[in-house]
């Protein structure tokens, strides 16, 4: 027996934003940001150069989903990725997204190990503590340099 599917609406609606990051945790994502840098999904976050979301309640600058970004590969320096956690059943997105940044990418995650070309990017794990009880795990990739 197949469990009963319920109706969920517009897709929009499945990642509302619910909460924003504390103020630390902003501070700490702007000082690791370098160069030109993109939000994506940006959500209430007001961190980037360019901020993109699906949702244009947050007023974003361009509005996008993940799974398709609009930009062209290496369009900047760094990218800002912290996606709704039901995005980490799948992984498809993760290298596009990646595949934005000239030199550098954070991801937001929940405790599982995002896996990038290792031929590309080295990977640092950070575990940022806030004021409140939570904590914030961010996997951080930095673009190898290639020898001309």
């Amino acid at each position: 027996m197949r469990p009963a599917r319920l109706p969920l609406g517009p897709r929009l609606q499945l990642h509302q934003t619910n909460w924003s990051f504390p103020t630390d945790i902003e501070m700490w994502i702007h000082k690791q940001a370098e160069g030109l840098t993109l939000n994506f999904p940006c959500g209430t976050s007001f961190t980037g150069d360019v901020r993109v979301d699906l949702d244009k309640t947050v007023r974003p600058h361009v509005i996008a989903d993940l799974n398709h970004p609009p930009f062209r590969d290496q369009s900047f320096d760094t990218v800002i990725c912290d996606p709704p956690y039901s995005f980490y059943n799948r992984f498809k997105w993760a290298n596009p997204i990646a595949n934005l940044a000239r030199h550098k990418v954070l991801f937001s995650s929940p405790l599982v190990a995002l896996r990038l070309q290792k031929d590309t990017w080295e990977k640092s794990w950070h575990v940022c503590e806030t004021n409140t009880m939570f904590v914030r795990l961010w996997q951080i990739f930095i673009r190898k340099q290639t020898s001309t």
